[in-house]
């Protein structure tokens, strides 16, 4: 209790509750959702140094004074980057890293918003690398081999990793920002699909489409998110993601879709003469056709397959 914060020291947890941090600045960020970790009482913080965890008492009662002393004591608040699985054979199993291990440093550093475990692992391939993870409230410490020629669909250590969510409230403008960059993003993932389809990186049931009655199931998960939590977001992202999508498929170059019109346009420049209308619209027809029952086998898998939805929670963070 009596060990004084110092340079270096990573943040872990405050009042209780896990330090969360904007990934691309390092500040720390408000839980949209009322939080204890801000309550109006003297604070406790756990910090990690070098391999081990310490507790403190800090003399701060609001989140304004935690971050008065933070900026007096350049703490670097640490990632939460939790592993999600562990492949069999791999060397994050042999070394006995198991889902829900948290990563917290690598080699004796803390894994920071500039220094995190992709980019670190990355830069010591065909090495052994010291990983120190946080499971329950225990720190081990794993010699780890990042492999530099991991079988397909693994990472150099063989484990999958996810950082944890949450839902903050940012300014107006950057919020419209964020947005934008958000559905570009989104436009970029879903035209890197067939990609990585084709490589392997992705498995065809993560990739499949949704009809309306898939739809209907995704909107009214998002819907139940909004009721139980009283937060929009749910509703206001997966119109986004369905938009987007919509926009997407619309420009393929598909008769009976405006891909399709423009497909005839750019044909019809470079023949220097129209296509006669009597056959585009045939084509088109065609391709009306086609795409309906294209609609029917969806909705007909969309039933077979059962109930579709998000995890909102995992979002919706804490």
């Amino acid at each position: 209790m009596g060990v004084a914060l110092e340079q270096n020291d990573a943040l872990i947890r405050l009042n209780g509750q896990p330090v969360y941090v904007d990934v691309n600045t390092g500040e720390l960020l408000t839980p949209k959702r009322r939080t204890t970790a801000f309550a109006n009482e003297a604070g406790t913080v756990v910090i990690l140094r070098g391999d081990a965890l310490h507790t403190l008492q800090v003399p701060f009662a609001t989140r304004d004074e935690l971050e008065l002393l933070l900026d007096d004591v350049p703490s670097q608040p640490a990632l939460h980057t939790q592993i999600t699985l562990v492949a069999p054979g791999s060397p994050a199993e042999e070394a006995g890293l198991m889902p829900g291990d948290i990563f917290y440093a690598v080699n004796g550093e803390a894994v920071t918003a500039e220094r995190n475990i992709g980019d670190v692992v990355r830069s010591h391939l065909g090495e052994t690398i010291s990983v120190t993870v946080l499971r329950g409230d225990e720190l081990y410490s794993r010699d780890v081999l990042a492999r530099q020629d991991p079988p397909p669909g693994q990472g150099a250590m063989g484990v999958g990793i996810g950082g944890n969510l949450m839902l903050v409230t940012l300014p107006f403008f950057q919020s419209i920002w964020q947005g934008i960059v958000g559905i570009v993003a989104y436009v970029q993932a879903v035209i890197a699909l067939p990609v990585l389809l084709i490589s392997g990186q992705l498995a065809p049931q993560d990739a499949a489409f949704s009809g309306p009655v898939g739809i209907a199931q995704l909107v009214g998960g998002a819907v139940s998110a909004t009721a139980d939590t009283g937060l929009w977001f749910p509703v206001w992202q997966l119109a986004a993601i369905i938009s987007a999508g919509l926009a997407i498929a619309n420009l393929l170059p598909i008769p009976a879709l405006d891909g399709g019109r423009l497909l005839f346009i750019f044909i019809e420049k470079l023949r220097g003469r129209r296509v006669p209308p009597e056959k585009e619209g045939v084509i088109h027809l065609v391709g009306f056709v086609l795409l309906l029952g294209l609609m029917v086998v969806i909705t007909i898998n969309d039933i077979r397959s059962g109930p579709q939805g998000i995890d909102w929670s995992q979002l919706l963070g804490p």
